[in-house]
């Protein structure tokens, strides 16, 4: 019998982005027709700048997701390394400087 996940199928990544984007067109256009209050002109300007740079909060951490820059770091090296630095401190930062 197959995993569930593989009944569905792959469309990557374009359909969450294209339905992200569309939500967030969407809060622009309802922001832009409903902006409340006596200064509409200044709400709308607000109200599109939030809607855009959540937009771009999202798309940026969605497209770090898909493709990360960083690797996994093994964790016995980096265990071994603290330790080691925590034990031994280098000689840098014993090491005093006379004043000549």
């Amino acid at each position: 019998m197959p995993p569930p996940d593989s009944l569905l199928p792959n469309y990557g990544p374009n359909i969450p982005l294209a339905i992200g984007s569309g939500i967030a067109a969407a809060l622009i256009v309802i922001g832009l027709v409903l902006a409340p209050g006596p200064d509409r002109s200044l709400n709308r300007v607000l109200i599109v700048t939030a809607v855009i740079c959540v937009w771009l909060n999202w798309i940026m951490i969605f497209i770090s997701q898909m493709y990360p820059i960083l690797v996994p770091v093994d964790d016995r090296y980096s265990t071994y390394m603290s330790k080691h630095n925590w034990e031994i401190p280098p000689n840098k930062y014993l090491q005093t400087t006379s004043a000549q």
